[in-house]
């Protein structure tokens, strides 16, 4: 709470004081450590040029001070990579978000590799159709047509 008090002695000194009634009207603080989701209309308040408000909490709504950072674009970035949140993220086992292991992906290039992955529903005889390996990693055909093209594409 002693941010919230340090904003609003600032607003005070500087004459915005009503402004920032309003504000903290629109913001549930019930919780010091929650996020403080704002609950009224998205705008800009004045900030540093090339400076936005980025988040520790991953949710643009929030608004407690203490889970807010200023950042230029490249470290917003940056950090949305870090957290695996945009292109760029680590790919494979270390990206949290992953589906299929590192060895699952060798296993379904070797069988695209090898001509032995089908591309449709039905599999050739000694073919391995994309539907039956989705069903058996327990994810979705395209995720596994991602997985064999990726890396030879990557490769080229």
């Amino acid at each position: 709470m002693e941010a919230v008090r340090d904003i609003s002695t600032r607003a005070q000194q500087t004459g915005l004081a009503g402004a920032a009634d309003r504000m903290w009207a629109r913001i549930d603080r019930s919780d010091p450590a929650a996020c403080w989701l704002w609950s009224g209309a998205n705008t800009y308040g004045p900030l540093a040029p090339g400076l936005f408000v980025c988040h520790h909490c991953d949710t643009p709504a929030c608004c407690n001070p203490t889970h807010l950072f200023a950042g230029t674009n490249r470290e917003n970035i940056q950090d949305a990579i870090r957290k695996g949140r945009k292109w760029g993220a680590p790919s494979g086992t270390a990206n949290s978000r992953t589906k299929l292991s590192d060895e699952q992906v060798a296993v379904i290039q070797q069988l695209r590799a090898s001509g032995a992955l089908a591309q449709g529903k039905a599999s050739r005889a000694g073919t391995t159709s994309l539907a039956k390996l989705a069903r058996e990693y327990g994810v979705g055909a395209n995720t596994i047509r991602y997985a064999a093209l990726r890396r030879v594409v990557e490769v080229r």
